[in-house]
């Protein structure tokens, strides 16, 4: 389901690539055909959302709004719960640490990183 209505004709559709990144992930938005395009992950990506935003041009000036969410990201990766994080990482791991404070039911380890997931994101196993 859409965040908010695509305004009609002039909508455009993008797919955000997330980048492993040194403290947060790295982003590229690339366009692509339609909002039922599929997608690849490109190499060294580790997930991917779709947008869509407003773009029209007025007298040669294009002119764009911000880019709107269309559901949640989809990861490659494996799902873990806290109690996985502790088998695989420890009780006092920085993963487990993280899940218990700030209240993740689960998270992705993408093996380039780790990552909460919100409720709408997906996870392709790999």
């Amino acid at each position: 389901m859409l965040p908010m209505e695509r305004m009609g004709k002039h909508a455009k559709d993008y797919v955000r690539f997330f980048y492993p990144g040194l403290i947060f992930c790295e982003q590229s938005v690339k366009p692509i055909s339609g909002p039922d395009t599929r997608v690849k992950f490109p190499k060294g990506s580790i997930g991917y959302q779709r947008l869509w935003r407003e773009e029209k041009t007025v007298k040669g000036e294009t002119l764009t709004c911000s880019f709107h969410a269309v559901g949640g990201a989809v990861y490659k990766g494996k799902v873990l719960k806290l109690d996985q994080v502790i088998a695989k990482y420890g009780a006092t791991s920085i993963a487990a640490d993280n899940m218990r404070i700030n209240n993740f039911e689960r998270i992705v380890d993408t093996g380039r990183g780790i990552f909460p997931l919100e409720k709408d994101d997906e996870v392709i196993e790999d």
